[in-house]
Formats: C-alpha cells, sequence, structure tokens
C-alpha cells in the first residue's frame, strides 16, 4: 500500500518485473522498463535466432561479433552464459528445465534480451 510511484507505464514498452517477498504476507513488487531491449544500434542488424520455442539447441547469428550471451531463469536467475566471439553460434539448453528464458546478447558493447520458450 506504500509503494513509491515513479513514473507511468507507457505503452509499447517492455517491462522487467521482480517480486522480493520477505514472508508470505509481505512482499515488495518493482516493474522497470528493460532498456536492452531498446535496438538504438546496428550492431543488431541482420541479428536472428532460431528456432523459437526451443527443444534442446538455440541457433544465433549476427552479422558482428557475438562477444556474449547470458541465459536467465524467469526470476532472474542467471542459469547459463557463454563467450563465442564469433559470428554464429549453437547454445545447447538441453539442460534447461522447460519454460521461459531471457536470453541477453552482447555485441561490440551493445545488448539485446529477447524472450525463448524451452519445450
Amino acid at each position: 500500500e506504500s509503494g513509491t510511484d515513479s513514473g507511468p507505464v507507457v505503452a509499447g514498452t517492455t517491462y522487467l518485473v521482480s517480486i522480493q517477498a520477505s514472508s508470505a504476507a509481505e512482499f515488495e513488487f518493482f516493474a522497470y522498463p528493460d532498456a536492452t531491449l531498446n535496438l538504438d544500434t546496428n550492431e543488431f542488424e541482420a541479428f536472428r535466432f532460431y528456432p523459437n520455442p526451443i527443444e534442446n539447441t538455440l541457433n544465433i547469428e549476427a552479422n558482428n561479433s557475438i562477444s556474449n550471451i547470458s541465459v536467465y531463469n524467469m526470476i532472474g536467475q542467471k542459469v547459463k552464459e557463454v563467450a563465442p566471439n564469433n559470428l554464429s553460434t549453437t547454445l545447447d539448453m538441453t539442460e534447461l528445465n522447460q519454460g521461459v528464458y531471457f536470453v541477453n546478447v552482447t555485441i561490440n558493447g551493445a545488448q539485446q534480451t529477447f524472450k525463448v520458450i524451452k519445450k
């Protein structure tokens, strides 16, 4: 009830949500815009990832070298990280449980985050 409002929610903006519970009755809810989804750079031109949904592997391709890929689960825990330093890579996600994951890709210092579903 005593939450702070730091601004309006804007249509078309992707928000990340974090819920921190100290008990079953008390929790804090945070929603904030995800700046990494804004593509102000050419680094991600011709960038693509497939398939989605994923069965075991995710293919990622770009025109520029992919320096880092981090995979996060729905509660924001990093579950996988690789540094391919290549124009394309195949990410083995066999060991991950079914569900939704956020994949953060870094190319020449620019980042993009996208959502994938593991079947």
